[in-house]
């Protein structure tokens, strides 16, 4: 089974000719991630630094994420992962 990739980029500003954001990525089978893994930028219900997030095509996004864990977890591999889109 190869490599699988998911994503989902959204539209979020009024610039001329637009600009994207990714907005939800997901992938599988990737090095050391064998299941589905998924990073999804929509923000939950928490309204907690509500006048941070970013709004647009109807949706609550996070302007930024940290990928953190211990010594050889994996967190190169989801860089590396990345790329390949």
């Amino acid at each position: 089974m190869g490599i699988i990739i998911d994503t989902y980029y959204g539209v979020m500003c009024k610039r001329q000719g637009g600009c994207r954001m990714l907005i939800s990525y997901s992938f599988q089978n990737f090095r050391s991630f064998k299941g589905k893994s998924q990073m999804d930028m929509r923000a939950g219900t928490q309204r907690t630094y509500d006048e941070n997030l970013i709004r647009g095509a109807g949706m609550r996004i996070l302007p930024s994420a940290v990928i953190y864990g211990a010594n050889a977890s994996g967190k190169s591999n989801i860089i590396m992962s990345l790329a390949l889109m």
